[in-house]
C-alpha cells in the first residue's frame, strides 16, 4: 500500500465524521505504555522496570499511588543515550 493511499484511507470520512487532515496524524503524540510493554521491549522483568522507575533511572510518569506509565519515545531516547559504542581497536583473544 502506498503512502498516498494510506493517507487517503485514513483521511476519508464516514457519515457524520469531521474531515481529518494528514497533519493530524503526523503531529507528535505521546504513546504512554505500561511496565509490561517496556519490560518486553527491553527484555527484562516488569519488577525490574518498576525498580528502575523507583530509583529514577528510567523516564516515567506516575499517576496516583501505584500507576506508572512510560512514554515510548522517551524510553527509546533514554536507551539511545545509554548505548556504549564499540571500540574497533579492541583485540579479541582467541583461546586455543
Amino acid at each position: 500500500m502506498s503512502k498516498e493511499s494510506a493517507v487517503a484511507r485514513i483521511t476519508s470520512t464516514a457519515a457524520g465524521d469531521t474531515p481529518r487532515s494528514p497533519a493530524d496524524f503526523l503531529s507528535p503524540r505521546r504513546k504512554l505504555v505500561n511496565k509490561y510493554y517496556i519490560a518486553e521491549m527491553l527484555g527484562i522483568e516488569p519488577v525490574t522496570v518498576v525498580k528502575m522507575a523507583q530509583g529514577k533511572r528510567i523516564p516515567h510518569y506516575k499517576f496516583g499511588h501505584r500507576s506508572l506509565r512510560f512514554d515510548e519515545r522517551e524510553v527509546l531516547a533514554w536507551l539511545e543515550k545509554k548505548q556504549v559504542p564499540a571500540n574497533p581497536f579492541t583485540l579479541v583473544k582467541v583461546r586455543r
